[in-house]
């Protein structure tokens, strides 16, 4: 199974900053959420989602027919999910 990260950063978040510099050191695979298309996922991958609750609200409803793997990270407008998930509010944690 292959890992992807698609992630939204804003210009304020040093979280996501040190989530890229993670993402780097280990050669994940990584996309914008701008840049992202199902079509260019293969079955069975790992989404590690670095989103806000809409975003992720938005890209579930096109996972339900694939053989996709979610995992959520905090990001700063995903208090809900990550509520839900009981993702750990603390990056490093979560990871």
């Amino acid at each position: 199974m292959s890992h992807t990260l698609v992630y939204d950063i804003e210009k304020d978040d040093s979280q996501g900053e040190r989530l890229l510099k993670l993402v780097e050191k280990h050669s994940l695979n990584s996309v914008t959420w701008q840049d992202f298309k199902l079509e260019n996922i293969p079955s069975k991958e790992l989404l590690i989602l670095y989103l806000s609750d809409n975003q992720i609200k938005e890209l579930l409803p096109s996972l339900e027919s694939h053989q996709i793997t979610i995992a959520a990270l905090p990001h700063p407008d995903a208090e809900r999910i990550c509520k839900t998930m009981g993702v750990d509010s603390n990056l490093q944690k979560a990871i």
